[in-house]
């Protein structure tokens, strides 16, 4: 598949995801499951699930910094080694996005405005509930509410 061909089917993807987001209740079925009503808790908490916690949150972090440093070796050895020139281009393409696609969230993290589960009136928060495209009600005053960030 071309490489144009790649780069469209993921805009495409990626605009059919934030459309579903932002025409369903598909978000909040999702996050329904991992939050108890009845006690008012997250079923992933650091307290309540200490190792679901640690491999959803801390765990995946430390994975994609050994994937980093794995792939930045192997294209240092790859200058040495002819027979790890072929994976130079996917090392390469990894690494870039391993520093680009953080950039990008904390990018849209800041325009979408957008607070996180926790955060929402409809999990113990105090922030409305507001879709990625929505605009926030009139009367809520975000000089007295710190801006969501979490996308």
């Amino acid at each position: 598949m071309k490489k144009t061909t790649q780069a469209l089917w993921a805009f495409l993807l990626f605009c059919a995801v934030v459309l579903l987001e932002q025409f369903t209740g598909l978000d909040a079925a999702v996050q329904n499951h991992f939050f108890d009503f009845a006690s008012g808790l997250w079923l992933v908490d650091e307290e309540r699930n200490p190792v679901m916690h640690f491999l959803l949150y801390d765990g995946i972090k430390i994975l994609l910094v050994v994937l980093a440093v794995g792939a930045a070796g192997v294209l240092a050895a790859s200058f040495k080694k002819p027979v790890l020139k072929k994976l130079r281009y996917g090392c390469i393409l990894f690494l870039l996005a391993m520093a680009f696609i953080p950039l990008v969230i904390a990018g849209a993290k800041k325009a979408t405005n957008v607070y996180c589960p926790y955060q929402v009136t409809l999990y113990g928060g105090e922030n409305p509930y507001v879709k990625v495209l929505s605009r926030y009600p009139p009367d809520y005053d975000f000089t007295v509410h710190k801006r969501g960030h979490c996308f």
